[in-house]
């Protein structure tokens, strides 16, 4: 709803079922619409041949077709900080997005692609709801306008320092620019692994 509040002027909206998308179907006068399952390669090549007509500029959460000033916006996790037990698969995968974000910066950063492995916040979702311990539910108290308005954040080029990192839709967007020369200077917001032998 963000992107659309910000004036976009084309969006198309996946999502693992129909139901979600139903809420906001009413957006989206051109463009693609449909549920997709994005682990099947067959279902994201029907949707992008059926649907779009029109190269891609901003990209949430799939896989970024090579356009020169596109912004791929992958959705992460604060979770990627943590070790939660039951949480393996989540958690490792949503680690992978911290990197995947990084290698298209290298690989494509110079072609004017700009990519963020984005934490949209703690929103109560069909996804959260009966899977999260009931002493983490008072965590989830953002909204999505939130996150939403901190997804069209990205676009700007307010965010050139932040390209290829991690980054999450409940950090001060002031304080972020403020030391954005740390944020390089440091190679801050970045996954690695600290310490070694030898």
């Amino acid at each position: 709803m963000a992107f659309a509040a910000a004036g976009a002027s084309r969006l198309s909206l996946i999502a693992r079922s129909l139901e979600n998308l139903n809420t906001t179907k009413h957006l989206v006068e051109k463009g693609g619409f449909g549920q997709i399952d994005v682990s099947d390669s067959i279902s994201v090549k029907k949707f992008f041949e059926n649907n779009m007509t029109a190269p891609i500029d901003i990209l949430v959460n799939s896989a970024a077709q090579e356009k020169p000033g596109a912004t791929a916006i992958m959705t992460g996790s604060m979770g990627t900080d943590y070790v939660t037990e039951g949480w393996s698969a989540y958690q490792s995968g949503k680690t992978s997005i911290n990197r995947i974000a990084e290698f298209v910066d290298a690989e494509y950063g110079s072609k004017g692609i700009r990519s963020f492995a984005y934490h949209p916040g703690n929103t109560w979702t069909g996804m959260v709801n009966g899977r999260v311990p009931s002493d983490l539910e008072p965590l989830f108290k953002d909204t999505v306008e939130l996150s939403g308005g901190f997804a069209v954040w990205l676009t700007t080029e307010k965010t050139s320092s932040l390209k290829g990192r991690y980054v999450a839709a409940t950090w001060d967007v002031e304080e972020l620019e403020s030391i954005k020369e740390s944020i390089l200077g440091s190679d801050l917001l970045k996954t690695r692994v600290i310490g070694g032998a030898g």
